[in-house]
């Protein structure tokens, strides 16, 4: 499995670098919808469907035909009547333009085989190369992740709040620097995947830490999970 793999089958989904690479053309949509290990869609502004994966399909039984033939009825379709208000997050979440944070909630969604309201976490983004949201959704039973994810998820909403501007001063390379390292990549490992000099990537680093005024790994890995870079 290749470092692309590897990132797209991890439990936290990284739909920042996702789209990152979407419009860089390193990878096709359909390309990161066949590796994903749970539903993974598309959307328009209105949550109808341009694109669904084959696991998605699969666990919907849909084909893509048919999902795109729903069109906003997707939602009343598979979410609980209680999880409607997504529809008007998701659409407030867009306005913003901001193309950096995920939306995330617990919603309902129906499960075909057991005709089951089931309890799933849903992460959407909004996507620079289309005009819509990526969003993944997978049953919380299945999440391996879930406790720890949640817990965070309410630990960084206050925050991504205070320090947003912070964040939003890093340039596009040093948030690529700041998503390595808290991947595990050291210097010599970042200067070869960017194709840039070690002398380079310490200068960003040293830029990183004094924006973030940081003098510990452990906070640049805070400022990393609540932006959801890793």
């Amino acid at each position: 499995m290749n470092h692309t793999q590897e990132i797209l089958h991890t439990g936290s989904v990284n739909l920042l670098l996702i789209d990152k690479w979407l419009c860089e053309g390193r990878i096709a949509l359909e390309e990161v919808g066949e590796m994903m290990p749970f539903v993974f869609h598309l959307d328009n502004t209105d949550l109808s469907i341009q694109y669904l994966n084959p696991e998605g399909c699969q666990q919907l039984n849909l084909s893509l035909s048919e999902a795109r033939s729903l069109k906003s009825t997707f939602v009343t379709k598979y979410y609980h009547s209680s999880c409607h208000h997504v529809r008007h997050d998701l659409s407030q979440f867009y306005d913003k333009n901001d193309y950096f944070r995920s939306y995330s909630n617990i919603i309902k969604m129906l499960d075909p085989d057991t005709a089951e309201y089931k309890a799933t976490l849903l992460t959407a983004k909004r996507s620079r190369l289309h005009d819509g949201f990526y969003v993944t959704t997978e049953s919380m039973d299945k999440v391996s992740y879930s406790s720890k994810k949640l817990q965070r998820m309410m630990g960084e909403e206050q925050f991504v709040k205070k320090r947003y501007e912070v964040f939003a001063s890093l340039t596009e390379r040093e948030r690529e620097v700041l998503t390595l390292l808290a991947l595990g990549h050291n210097n010599p490992s970042i200067a070869d995947y960017l194709f840039i000099s070690r002398k380079t990537v310490e200068q960003h680093r040293k830029n990183i830490n004094k924006k973030l005024n940081s003098n510990s790994f452990v906070t640049l890995m805070k400022y990393a999970q609540a932006f959801d870079l890793v």
